[in-house]
C-alpha cells in the first residue's frame, strides 16, 4: 500500500495534472482553473459566474452547471475541489449555495473527474497557515502563491484558487 502511495505522488510531482477549484454560490460561484505538479502552479483560467436574482432560480442553476460544464469540457481537469457546506443562520442561503454545489458536482461526475470537497477552515489553513484567516489574507497568500496576472481579484475567484492549490497542497 505505502508503494501504492508513493507512486502516487512520485506521479503527481513529475507530471503537470489539472485541478479545478470551485467556490459555490447561486449569485456568485468562483471558480480557478491550475496546472500543477505540486511545486509549480499555472492558472489556465480564473474567474466567477454571476447570476442575478431577478432570474428564474431554476434558470439560475442550470447557467451554472452549463458553464461550469464548458470548462470541465475545454480544460479536461483529472480533478477538482469545491468547497464544503457551511451553514449559518440563513438556511435559504444555505440552501441555495448547497444547490449551486451540487450542480457543480453533477457536472464532474458527468466528466467522469475526481471530487474533492473541504471545509472552509481546512482550505484557510492549507492557504495561510490560520483557521480563521479572513477573504483579504486568503487573497494575499493566494497570490502570492500563483502567478496571476488579476490586478483586481475577487474574492470569489481567489477562494476558488485557495479550494485548487489545497487540494495540489495534498499530493
Amino acid at each position: 500500500m505505502l508503494n501504492g502511495i508513493s507512486r502516487m505522488i512520485k506521479n503527481h510531482q513529475d507530471n503537470f495534472v489539472t485541478v479545478m477549484g470551485i467556490d459555490p454560490g447561486l449569485a456568485t460561484t468562483g471558480y480557478g482553473i491550475l496546472r500543477s505538479n505540486g511545486r509549480n502552479h499555472e492558472v489556465l483560467e480564473a474567474h466567477y459566474l454571476k447570476t442575478s436574482p431577478k432570474t428564474n432560480h431554476f434558470e439560475r442553476l442550470y447557467y451554472i452547471f452549463t458553464e461550469i460544464n464548458n470548462l470541465m469540457i475545454k480544460y479536461h481537469p483529472k480533478e477538482i475541489a469545491i468547497e464544503s457546506q457551511f451553514v449559518g443562520k440563513n438556511v435559504r442561503s444555505a440552501i441555495s449555495v448547497a444547490e449551486a454545489r451540487t450542480v457543480a458536482i453533477l457536472a464532474a461526475s458527468m466528466n467522469n473527474i475526481d471530487i474533492f470537497s473541504y471545509a472552509p477552515t481546512e482550505i484557510k489553513e492549507s492557504i495561510t497557515g490560520y483557521g480563521k484567516a479572513d477573504k483579504q489574507q486568503v487573497l494575499e497568500m493566494v497570490q502570492a502563491l500563483v502567478p496571476i496576472n488579476e490586478k483586481k481579484l475577487m474574492y470569489d475567484t481567489s477562494d476558488a484558487i485557495a479550494i485548487a492549490l489545497t487540494r495540489i497542497h495534498e499530493w
